[in-house]
């Protein structure tokens, strides 16, 4: 067996395949840059719009609804929330003052 053969078949073999594709190649590469040109023209028109959008100042304009509802807390609701959060707080430091000592440790 001749190995010098052997890779000239197979040398042979890559160039003809290469010859064959490169119209497919061309066909490839024609889509790569028509998609690269078609999302530039598309970052353009955005920003073009964008741009204008801001320049005129629309973009930043809320439109006002006429219905404006004001819900309000009821006060007699908010002074008991707060009774009760004052007597939580007078419970609190009177537990704090106590003594402790006559709490006995369980563990011993």
């Amino acid at each position: 067996m001749n190995l010098g053969n052997l890779f000239k078949k197979k040398k042979n073999k890559i160039y003809n395949k290469d010859e064959k594709s490169l119209s497919g190649d061309r066909k490839m590469w024609r889509t790569i840059v028509l998609v690269f040109v078609f999302i530039n023209i598309c970052t353009i028109s955005f920003s073009w719009y964008l741009f204008l959008q801001i320049s005129g100042g629309d973009i930043f304009s809320v439109k006002q609804d006429n219905a404006i509802s004001i819900k309000t807390v009821s006060r007699k609701l908010l002074s008991d929330t707060t009774t009760s959060f004052e007597k939580k707080v007078d419970d609190f430091n009177k537990l704090n003052n106590t003594d402790r000592s006559n709490v006995i440790d369980p563990s011993l």
